[in-house]
């Protein structure tokens, strides 16, 4: 027999959402540049109990089911768009990150610009727009490489959740986002299943996988280093080709990812009693606390018709340094007397390349432990997303909107 080995990691992934039905094989495919995809492509073996002829005489068995599947995927974060825009971004803007972390979260919307600007009689908590008729609560915007997320807007004047690091100059453009939020829903009318498509090194090493649904989602970085998202996939199917394999080298078209420098970790007290703190942290873990539940079904072909979301609690750990620790205003303090604060990240500054995540109001969770940060003393601090009404919404409620949800997620 020949030597079929071939090195294992190597190759190309591709994901196409299915339009038509669930666990039905995507119409289009689209390249995805990840560190690393690790499918458990399994199939259930049932023994055949019926009476055995002997004591090692056994009837066989029955190859079942594929829903029992599932894979890993690792990648780096990147922006939607390696030149400055010069309009909203829109559905075509939508790039492959965004729509792998929107399917785990389920709303994404994506819009806003302001080509004149910041009008004068800005400060670092109010932006007065030019007109920001194309922005809405709950969303991000990028101004002079600074992250704003919006609480409320009243004409052409946007109130923040939360402080700028400096006050805008006057005419400088604003910079909408594709923003992303966790919904209830979990269906295909706002996050479609995913085919993926894996080829590798050999021209008969490709392997498709159907209905494929997050069942988590984690994003960390440390200084020095890159955004990294981590997702696990649900899979109710796969099927094998044995040609189409050794895929040639593709190139990403986005940008490069950001080192993590001279990025932005706010932490701010919604009740304005603790003035705004810059977290030095060394690392950072936001994990969205994503379940998932298989929706058995006879008529299914593999068992399963759907996957349904379960639960999302949205946490983030870091590691700030310990400063004096007030008995009226530090860490245990705020701990004990439940503060929520209003989290914000961002990595970037360039417009199209810049990425943020901001927790409306994050709640201390557990007691903050004084830990050992390469010899400095620091705080264990995790903090979870609570429901909240900071942002003031309009006329616009529910999953449909970023407004007052415990989590969001931008890419401007």
């Amino acid at each position: 027999m020949a030597d079929l080995s071939s090195a294992f990691g190597y190759g190309a992934l591709y994901f196409g959402k299915e339009s038509v039905a669930f666990g039905t094989v995507a119409a289009a495919f689209t390249y995805v540049e990840v560190i690393s995809w690790t499918p458990t492509a399994d199939q259930a073996y049932f023994d055949n109990e019926v009476v055995k002829q002997g004591l090692q005489q056994h009837t066989s068995g029955i190859v079942g089911h594929k829903s029992d599947s599932s894979a890993e995927l690792v990648m780096y974060l990147h922006g939607y768009s390696s030149s400055t825009p010069s309009s909203a971004p829109d559905a075509d803007d939508v790039h492959p990150d965004a729509q792998l972390m929107a399917c785990a979260l389920g709303g994404m919307t994506y819009g806003g610009y302001d080509g004149t600007g910041v009008v004068a009689g800005s400060t670092a908590a109010v932006v007065k727009f030019t007109d920001a008729s194309s922005f809405e609560a709950g969303q991000a915007f990028l101004t002079d490489g600074m992250v704003g997320w919006i609480k409320s807007i009243s004409t052409n004047d946007v109130t923040l959740l939360h402080d700028l690091e400096s006050v805008p100059d006057n005419g400088s453009a604003i910079y909408g986002a594709i923003t992303i939020w966790p919904t209830d829903q979990f269906d295909d009318t706002d996050s479609p299943s995913l085919s993926f498509r894996w080829l590798g090194l050999r021209s008969d090493d490709v392997t498709t996988y159907l209905g494929s649904r997050p069942n988590s989602l984690k994003i960390e970085g440390d200084p020095k280093g890159f955004l990294t998202m981590t997702q696990g996939w649900n899979i109710v199917d796969w099927e094998r080709a044995n040609s189409g394999g050794d895929p040639v080298p593709t190139t990403y078209g986005y940008p490069d990812e950001n080192q993590i420098v001279s990025s932005r970790l706010l932490i701010q007290d919604n009740s304005d009693v603790i003035s705004p703190m810059e977290a030095d942290c060394s690392k950072f873990v936001i994990d969205t606390g994503l379940a998932i539940s298989p929706k058995t079904d006879l008529n299914a072909s593999q068992g399963v018709s759907e996957w349904r979301k379960t639960a999302t609690m949205v946490t983030i750990e870091l590691d700030p340094i310990q400063g004096i620790e007030s008995t009226s205003a530090g860490w245990e303090y705020m701990y004990a007397n439940a503060f929520t604060f209003c989290v914000v990240l961002q990595v970037g500054t360039a417009a199209g390349e810049t990425i943020s995540f901001c927790i409306p109001a994050a709640e201390l969770v557990a007691q903050p432990l004084t830990a050992d940060r390469e010899g400095l003393n620091a705080k264990n601090l995790k903090l979870r997303g609570m429901a909240n009404s900071l942002c003031t919404v309009g006329v616009y409620t529910g999953d449909s909107y970023p407004g007052n949800k415990t989590f969001m997620a931008a890419f401007l």
